[in-house]
């Protein structure tokens, strides 16, 4: 159905209907969308494209790379779209997920917070290879277990006392104190990132990042997961690295 087709009869307000035009284009259209090439592509002058254009970037709902000068869907256009339907944010999210485990080689999983106790993974992106660490939609931790537990814990609102209690209950492959635990957590609020070295599971490696809501509140943690001798400690820092800015952009798509 065209636009023409698709607009229902009565007054037409040209200047909207030349944005949701743009904000389609560059949702569906390959780039590098300039404000020269959206003009010609849609016939909009190019002095009102370039305006509209500026005016849905200072909205927050398209994004613009000024090295290519080139204009794409934000995450403002993904959260919108998150309201109309649930899943849109995990949709949005999969591919980011998707360039971490292809970067990385690795499994690379979405975890959220179910209930105040325990998280759930609500998006999983394997590795492409038969020889992977696996992880399943729906499976369930105690919130504190592993890296994901050391990046989130400074982010639930319990204090040293109630989080060496939680600790407790847990039960790990290869033993850890609780002093070692708290220490890595607080270098995990530090780093943006935690590693669990075989402690959640014999023989993997895994390195979480927290994502936050607007509040700093643990909502969901993007954990990579890997056999320890994949990565040394230069690989772990990067991905580590890399795994703190990916909680950023889930942050911007989710909250």
């Amino acid at each position: 159905m065209s636009d023409e087709e698709r607009r229902p009869a009565g007054v037409v307000v040209r200047p909207v209907v030349n944005a949701i035009a743009i904000l389609r284009h560059l949702a569906d259209s390959p780039g590098p969308h300039t404000a020269t090439t959206v003009s010609r592509a849609l016939t909009i002058n190019p002095s009102t494209c370039f305006n509209i254009l500026r005016t849905l970037l200072g909205e927050g709902v398209i994004d613009f790379d000024p090295v290519t000068k080139s204009y794409s869907a934000g995450h403002g256009l993904a959260k919108l779209a998150r309201n109309l339907s649930p899943d849109t944010g995990l949709q949005a999210a999969r591919p980011l997920l998707r360039r971490i485990a292809d970067t990385y080689r690795l499994t690379v999983c979405l975890w959220h917070r179910a209930d105040p106790e325990r998280i759930v993974a609500v998006l999983v992106e394997p590795v492409a290879s038969d020889f992977r660490v696996h992880c399943r939609v729906g499976q369930r931790l105690p919130l504190l277990m592993g890296s994901a537990g050391r990046a989130l814990g400074p982010y639930i609102g319990l204090d040293e006392p109630a989080l060496r209690q939680a600790f407790s209950a847990l039960r790990w492959a290869r033993p850890i104190s609780f002093d070692s635990y708290w220490a890595e957590m607080q270098e995990a609020r530090a780093l943006g990132y935690a590693i669990d070295d075989g402690h959640f599971a014999s023989g993997l490696v895994t390195i979480s990042a927290p994502v936050l809501d607007r509040s700093d509140n643990a909502q969901y943690a993007v954990t990579g997961l890997a056999f320890r001798s994949e990565f040394d400690a230069d690989g772990r820092k990067a991905l580590g690295e890399d795994l703190a800015a990916l909680g950023r952009e889930l942050r911007d798509i989710f909250f």
